[in-house]
C-alpha cells in the first residue's frame, strides 16, 4: 500500500526538519520543530476530544513548510498525512495543503488555504482555524515532541 510506504519517507523527513530546527535554538521561530495534539474540538463540539493513546498526531512547522502526519502507534500503521507551504505574520499562520497522503477524500483539500491564530501558553501550543474569518471552526492543543 502506498501510505505504509511513505510513512517512513515523512518520517524520516520529520527527524530531519526537527533535527534542523533545533539547531539553532535562538534563531528558530517558536512554532518552529514537531508537535503532538493533546485533544481538540470543532464549532459544533461543546467539549474537548482527547486524542486516543494508541494514535498519534504530530505537526512539523519549519520555516515556511508544515507536515502533519496521523498514525497509530501500536500497530506502526499510518493513516494519513497532509503538506503545507506555511506562512506566520505575529500571532496568525496561513497554510496552503499542498499534497496529501491517504484516503481519497483528503483530495479536496489540495489548495485549500487555512489560517490560524496561535499562541503558546504553559509550554503548549494553542491554535484556533476559523473559516471564511468570521467562526471558530477547529481549536487545538498541542505539546512540543522531545
Amino acid at each position: 500500500m502506498k501510505l505504509q510506504t511513505s510513512v517512513p519517507v515523512l518520517l524520516l523527513f520529520l527527524a530531519v526538519v526537527t533535527g534542523s530546527c533545533a539547531a539553532d535554538d535562538e534563531k528558530r521561530h517558536p512554532l518552529e520543530g514537531t508537535w503532538r495534539l493533546l485533544k481538540s474540538k470543532d464549532r459544533d463540539a461543546s467539549v474537548w476530544i482527547e486524542v486516543p493513546a494508541n494514535q498519534v498526531e504530530q505537526k512539523t512547522f519549519s520555516i515556511n513548510h508544515t507536515i502533519w502526519l496521523v498514525y497509530d502507534s501500536k500497530a506502526k500503521h499510518g493513516e494519513w498525512g497532509i503538506g503545507s507551504s506555511f506562512e506566520v505574520k505575529g500571532d496568525t499562520f496561513t497554510e496552503t495543503i499542498q499534497y496529501v497522503i491517504g484516503p481519497d477524500g483528503l483530495k479536496k483539500l489540495l489548495g485549500t488555504k487555512y489560517k490560524t491564530t496561535w499562541k503558546i501558553k504553559d509550554g503548549k501550543l494553542h491554535t484556533v482555524r476559523a473559516e471564511d474569518g468570521s467562526e471558530v471552526a477547529f481549536e487545538s492543543i498541542w505539546e512540543r515532541m522531545k
